[in-house]
């Protein structure tokens, strides 16, 4: 069991969820054990699934060993490693100059509702479990 199910697709109809779904949601915040909680919300497919939907981000995509290579058809690792195929040309990134950066990215992930992990229906539920509504203080930053 993990907490999500590696996707931003309705496993049953395959609807991509964006960031339009997100809009005018009300904002809830999911907590497994330790780990710092997920803001999130409530996203009701329209063939009736049910998922509880958060967006990670990152401000690297490429790394310095390969950003200057995010427009190639071919991207080499190094360490000895072959080229591979570069199946993001041309994202996370920008030329200013003759220099590259990094414009980071975002990832719509989902989970099941009802219990907030990659095994489950996708069933609504007034209750859903590691639901939080206070602080958690070891992963909070700023607090007074």
């Amino acid at each position: 069991m993990t907490v999500n199910l590696c996707t931003d697709k309705c496993e049953k109809c395959n609807y991509q969820f964006g960031l339009a779904d997100f809009i005018g949601q009300p904002i809830e915040f999911r907590q497994y054990g330790d780990y710092k909680p997920n803001m999130g919300t409530k996203l009701r497919c329209k063939c009736g699934k049910v998922y509880f939907g958060w967006i990670r981000e990152d401000y690297q995509f490429w790394g310095s060993n390969t950003k200057d290579q995010f427009e190639n058809d071919k991207i080499n690792f190094g360490y000895g490693e072959i080229d591979r195929k570069n199946i993001h040309k041309g994202k996370f990134a920008k030329r200013v100059g003759n220099s590259v950066v990094e414009l980071g990215y975002y990832q719509i992930d989902l989970a099941y509702y009802e219990n907030y992990n990659n095994e489950g229906e996708g069933i609504d539920t007034d209750s859903p479990k590691y639901l939080i509504t206070e602080d958690h203080e070891l992963t909070r930053l700023y607090n007074a």
